[in-house]
C-alpha cells in the first residue's frame, strides 16, 4: 500500500512529468500496433497476389 501511495504523491507533484511519461509510452504503443498492423497488412496482399499471380501463369 506504501508503494501505491508513494506512486500517487509523484503523480500529484509532478503532473507535467507523469503527462510527458503517459503521452511517450501512448505514442510508442501506437506506432508499435501500427507497425504489426503494417506487416500483418503486407503479408495479406503478398499471398492474395501470389495466388492472382499463380492462376494465371501456365
Amino acid at each position: 500500500m506504501r508503494f501505491i501511495h508513494r506512486v500517487w504523491l509523484s503523480i500529484i507533484k509532478q503532473p507535467i512529468k507523469s503527462l510527458l511519461l503517459f503521452l511517450l509510452f501512448f505514442i510508442l504503443g501506437n506506432v508499435i500496433v501500427a507497425g504489426f498492423s503494417i506487416q500483418q497488412a503486407t503479408n495479406s496482399v503478398k499471398t492474395d497476389m501470389m495466388n492472382l499471380w499463380g492462376q494465371r501463369l501456365p
